[in-house]
């Protein structure tokens, strides 16, 4: 079954374009032939009920879940057909921010985001505290570099987990759940931050996430999983889209009828 979504543009440099993707596991099926496109320069929100694929989708756009069938495209390079050793490459240009932080309990600040420098470049320590003191300026935080994760907020192990997946330049960031577990007020430092990266890196941004007043308040494009298959559209489109499974997830994510107050 195809995805359903409004005639799209051609594909861009920075764009991944999944086309006809199957997935199962023994006999559940995760992916039936689904396609949609994921922009270059726009914040793309993945949504859908849990265990719809959210997660997989992007461990496969990584490389790190085998397909059964189909095509994943970064602008024109066929990416599913990688050799081991060139996914390992195109791994390189992903930056991932997990959505508990995943950040080393045992490891400061500092040397979290330190961390994949030192392990794939050739930088000075000098050029590496350079590059570590502007990455955690850029996302509001100061004199941190020798707190323990133990020791942030939930709000600060999010900006650091931003900090470390942006610190190699990423063609590419994915964002796990940025919102869960965070206060209305986190939330939105945590939007305005994420939109901020979008404006000032030009990066192919994706987001999943449950957290439906933030989804329509900063994503250009929407992607909502369903069934196996993918609804794709502004979000104002998705709003208005007449397919009765995404209606009544929206319906239920905010608590009332679309276009109410709950």
């Amino acid at each position: 079954m195809a995805e359903q979504a409004i005639p799209r543009a051609p594909v861009q440099e920075g764009d991944v374009e999944v086309e006809n993707l199957s997935l199962s596991f023994g006999d559940h099926v995760v992916f039936q032939d689904l396609s949609c496109r994921l922009l270059y320069d726009q914040i793309t929100l993945i949504m859908g009920a849990s265990g719809c694929g959210k997660s997989t989708l992007l461990r496969c756009i990584a490389l790190l879940q085998k397909i059964s069938s189909g095509h994943i495209r970064f602008g024109k390079e066929e990416i599913t057909s990688l050799a081991p050793r060139q996914a390992k490459q195109f791994r390189k240009r992903i930056g991932m921010m997990f959505q508990h932080g995943a950040l080393l309990d045992s490891m400061s600040v500092f040397d979290n985001v330190a961390l994949q420098l030192r392990e794939h470049t050739k930088m000075t320590e000098r050029d590496i505290a350079d590059a570590v003191h502007q990455q955690l300026e850029s996302v509001g935080l100061k004199n941190v570099d020798k707190l323990l994760p133990g020791a942030l907020s939930g709000g600060m192990k999010k900006r650091v987990a931003l900090a470390r997946a942006m610190i190699n330049r990423p063609e590419i960031l994915f964002c796990d759940e940025p919102f869960s577990g965070l206060d209305p007020l986190a939330v939105r430092m945590i939007e305005a931050l994420l939109q901020d990266v979008s404006q000032s890196t030009r990066v192919t941004m994706i987001i999943t996430s449950h957290h439906i007043a933030s989804t329509l308040r900063m994503a250009d494009h929407l992607v909502y999983l369903v069934g196996g298959i993918a609804i794709s559209g502004t979000p104002e489109e998705l709003v208005r889209h007449s397919d009765p499974r995404l209606r009544a997830f929206l319906d239920a994510a905010k608590g009332g009828p679309l276009g109410g107050s709950g």
